[in-house]
């Protein structure tokens, strides 16, 4: 019976990430654009300046790095709208309502996303392969790389999940969620302008966020296991993983605040 309830409220989470196009367009497409009209543009230019870079390792490099916008559109955006929505309209209060409890519909909001960024990844990694060509060079380093990515996701679930706490309103959610959406593509180096290009006075941003370690060309020495440093995309995670955690607080302070507000009403 329970494991029934959690299949239907994971369909019924699914159907929403899939039927919101902000989340396929921004989540899916728009990554694999750029992707497929950066990366070919690189690669060409590479090709007609040197004959001693590796096509194959920039295409890897520039598809790995664009892999990044996926888990910011469908969980960082996606998440965020979607319950924020839910929060406004009183949804989750209906499905208590029908013996949901918060665990399992917490529970199936995360097995939708995972199962959304599974086929946003597959979709991406098929295209990509078609249009500009990657090579897998150790399983190793493979493992690692989703890995760190899956704590990344897990960060931008967090975060997104107490934004739309804290206000409770889609409108509001959407545009915050919106402009730190390219904020954070801007400042990893994913809208066309690399981090080395940043003025000094703003590039201690970029380094704050884990996004931009994966956007960078280092990031084929982790794909490839070999002498990679872990430790400012470690610390960026900490960083951005303390962030998350400090607006959870904040997200439960407040609601524990309104409830007690409209008790005394």
């Amino acid at each position: 019976m329970k494991n029934d309830k959690l299949s239907r409220l994971i369909k019924y989470e699914f159907k929403n990430l899939l039927g919101s196009w902000y989340i396929p367009m921004l989540g899916v497409v728009f990554p694999i654009f750029l992707a497929l009209v950066i990366g070919n543009q690189v690669i060409s230019e590479v090709k007609s300046m040197s004959n001693f870079i590796d096509p194959k390792e920039v295409s890897t490099g520039i598809s790995l790095g664009f892999l990044q916008v996926i888990p910011m559109a469908s969980i960082f955006m996606g998440h965020s709208a979607l319950y924020s929505q839910e929060l406004e309209n009183k949804i989750l209060l209906r499905l208590k309502l029908f013996s949901f409890k918060q665990k399992e519909i917490l529970i199936s909001k995360m097995l939708s996303q995972l199962g959304f960024l599974l086929l946003a990844f597959i979709i991406y990694f098929i295209a990509t392969y078609v249009g500009l060509g990657w090579e897998v060079y150790s399983l190793a380093g493979t493992l690692k790389f989703f890995a760190l990515v899956l704590i990344e996701c897990a960060i931008l679930f967090t975060m997104a999940h107490a934004i739309a706490n804290i206000f409770k309103k889609f409108g509001v959610t959407y545009a915050i969620t919106m402009v730190l959406y390219f904020f954070m593509l801007f400042f990893s180096g994913m809208m066309g302008l690399s981090v080395d290009k940043f003025p000094s006075q703003i590039r201690w941003i970029s380094k704050l966020l884990p996004f931009t370690y994966f956007a960078n060309e280092d990031i084929l020495k982790l794909w490839k296991n070999t002498s990679y440093n872990y430790i400012p995309l470690i610390q960026s995670l900490i960083f951005m993983g303390s962030i998350s955690v400090l607006l959870l607080v904040l997200g439960n302070y407040l609601n524990k605040n309104r409830k007690q507000n409209v008790k005394m009403r």
